[in-house]
């Protein structure tokens, strides 16, 4: 076969059919008395396996080495293919690299080439070695939209520069759901590391949206993001928070959000209490697990004294529309939420009571249980450590009776 008919034949240009036969790749077998390239049928098998390799992403070179039977040491097939694929990840990288940059700059809407050189100026220092340029391109949240600030803060290693960032991902321009999708899809990552700088991102959102992810990771795998999760939610549970207030719920917990159930609240509760109360136990932050306790009583209470004076107003309205029978359900939600909080609170200092009780519980984990009672109001601490009093540990012993003591010297409030 002549040159022309091998490049019909196999989709190669006549020019790459001279180039490989000058690289020695894929010569002609013969040539003809006027000196033209013959080439036979295992001329063309090699030339369509080269074109095969090739497709996988290899080099002339490296295709040569595979035809040329060197299929051990550094040219077997399995280490050239994953060489191959890391080759591949790497490019993806860039490319998606290339794409995000391509969509934040078309989100920032630029009016001329200028806008768009100015854009790209500070994508790269967002994304700058020095971390004082990184941490200089956080502090002007209108130059880039939302989510650029985001990606950013979720690869950030520089505590500083992390929470300039995710200040800057707060008060960008752009909407809120882009940052808590950014977090989102983070929460699903294999490194613990970015897991718990999402969670750090969503923790400085006052979104009901972010709260209700936060809750979903309280059964992370991973204890530090657990116990990360379990503080984050536990500092916001308070009533009339700014996550609580949209869609009418005034009084909905930002845990349950405004568009779930109770029963989910209840859910988000009690899974909060066992985290706090299990990093009691371990001894993983578990002074501020023992605060965090004491926070949910204190709410909880808050939220029964709310829900007998809204007892008492629900009665007169019965009495002043029951004759018209105009008396309406409203509230009910708030009700519901606010009943929640308070039997979320008695639930934790049930939980401390019956770790302390539990037999398997770690002599370690009993001391720091009965110290996590002293963060307690001093009324429920009067009201539950005296069995303690004199508890086969005297180191749980002691605390317990320190707490009676301190507890009783405290005027009524």
């Amino acid at each position: 076969m002549r040159i022309g008919e091998v490049s019909r034949r196999s989709g190669v240009s006549v020019r790459m059919l001279r180039h490989y036969d000058a690289l020695g790749l894929v010569s002609p077998s013969e040539r003809t008395a006027a000196g033209y390239r013959e080439y036979a049928d295992a001329d063309l098998r090699r030339i369509l396996h080269v074109e095969a390799l090739r497709s996988l992403g290899m080099s002339l070179a490296e295709a040569g080495d595979a035809l040329s039977g060197s299929v051990h040491g550094a040219f077997g097939p399995s280490p050239t293919l994953d060489a191959l694929i890391e080759r591949t990840r790497s490019r993806i990288v860039a490319e998606q690299e290339l794409l995000t940059r391509l969509e934040h700059t078309r989100a920032r809407s630029p009016d001329d080439w200028e806008d768009v050189l100015i854009t790209i100026a500070l994508l790269r220092a967002v994304r700058s070695d020095d971390p004082r340029t990184r941490h200089d391109a956080a502090l002007t949240p209108d130059a880039l939209p939302a989510a650029a600030f985001a990606e950013a803060a979720l690869t950030e290693d520089e505590l500083n520069v992390a929470g300039a960032l995710r200040w800057a991902a707060g008060h960008a321009a752009g909407s809120a759901s882009a940052v808590v999708a950014a977090a989102a899809e983070a929460l699903s990552a294999d490194d613990p590391a970015v897991r718990l700088r999402a969670v750090a991102l969503l923790g400085d959102l006052e979104e009901p949206e972010a709260a209700v992810l936060l809750a979903s990771v309280l059964t992370d795998d991973n204890a530090e993001v657990r116990a990360r999760v379990a503080l984050t939610l536990a500092s916001q549970w308070r009533e009339g928070s700014p996550a609580a207030s949209r869609d009418g719920a005034t009084d909905a917990h930002p845990i349950s959000g405004p568009r779930l159930t109770t029963d989910s609240h209840v859910l988000s509760a009690a899974l909060l209490r066992d985290v706090l109360v299990q990093m009691v136990v371990d001894g993983t932050k578990d002074v501020e697990a023992a605060e965090a306790l004491a926070r949910l009583t204190v709410e909880g209470g808050r939220a029964t004294a709310q829900e007998r004076a809204a007892d008492r107003e629900r009665t007169a309205d019965r009495g002043r529309f029951a004759a018209r029978g105009r008396f309406a359900a409203r509230g009910r939600a708030a009700e519901g939420n606010r009943t929640a909080d308070a039997a979320a609170a008695s639930a934790a200092v049930d939980a401390i009571l019956d770790r302390l009780r539990d037999p398997s519980t770690p002599s370690a984990g009993r001391v720091r249980l009965v110290q996590a009672l002293g963060e307690q109001p001093d009324a429920v601490v009067q009201a539950v450590v005296a069995p303690f009093t004199d508890d086969e540990d005297p180191d749980v012993a002691r605390i317990a009776t320190y707490l009676a003591h301190r507890a009783a010297e405290q005027p009524p409030t």
